[in-house]
């Protein structure tokens, strides 16, 4: 997976959704950063925190999704 996001990422280096919470080389790290962040939207509790977690959550998946080939999440979470 990461071969995969670290190769979608020379096509398009900061994917929307995800770009902002990304440094800009992918490694092993990358997924587990995305994770905790999400962890940290929910942990906060706040409802705004927790729409932040849900989108980015939706937005990786989609990323990773596309990374590997597959189709790509939409904000419904449905591809």
């Amino acid at each position: 997976m990461v071969g995969a996001l670290c190769r979608f990422r020379v096509r398009d280096p900061f994917p929307p959704g995800v770009g902002e919470f990304l440094v800009p080389q992918a490694d092993a790290e990358t997924l587990s950063d995305l994770g905790y962040r999400i962890e940290v939207f929910l942990a906060d509790g706040e409802v705004g925190e927790v729409g932040e977690a849900a989108a980015l959550a939706l937005a990786a998946a989609g990323w990773l999704g596309e990374s590997l080939g597959g189709p790509v999440a939409g904000p419904t979470g449905l591809a």
